[in-house]
């Protein structure tokens, strides 16, 4: 019950039009975030290892940290994620390096 309180409550101050909307961008959001998750937790300890190393070069190399075989299918909200986790890696590592030079 507690899960769909704001549903409940939407439904009677909108019409069930705008509520429909909502519920359908609510679902879409927690499918976005379980993804996000999933795929933070698949590689998160490849990061964590190679800054822990120090292999800096290593977390500028996505395609070491992030391995999608060929028999995989992947959808193209989880390949879009996937590229947004690695720019940002690759933003982080490359601002964390040069912070190391200097």
């Amino acid at each position: 019950m507690l899960a769909h309180a704001d549903v409940l409550m939407l439904q009677q101050f909108r019409p069930p039009e705008d509520v429909a909307v909502y519920y359908a961008a609510a679902k879409t959001l927690a499918l976005v975030s379980f993804i996000h998750f999933a795929i933070a937790a698949t590689t998160a300890h490849r990061f964590s290892t190679h800054h822990a190393n120090g292999d800096h070069d290593g977390l500028l190399a996505p395609d070491r940290l992030i391995r999608i075989g060929p028999g995989n299918r992947v959808s193209f909200a989880v390949a879009c994620t996937l590229e947004a986790v690695r720019r940002a890696a690759v933003s982080a590592a490359r601002s964390r390096r040069d912070r190391l030079r200097q």
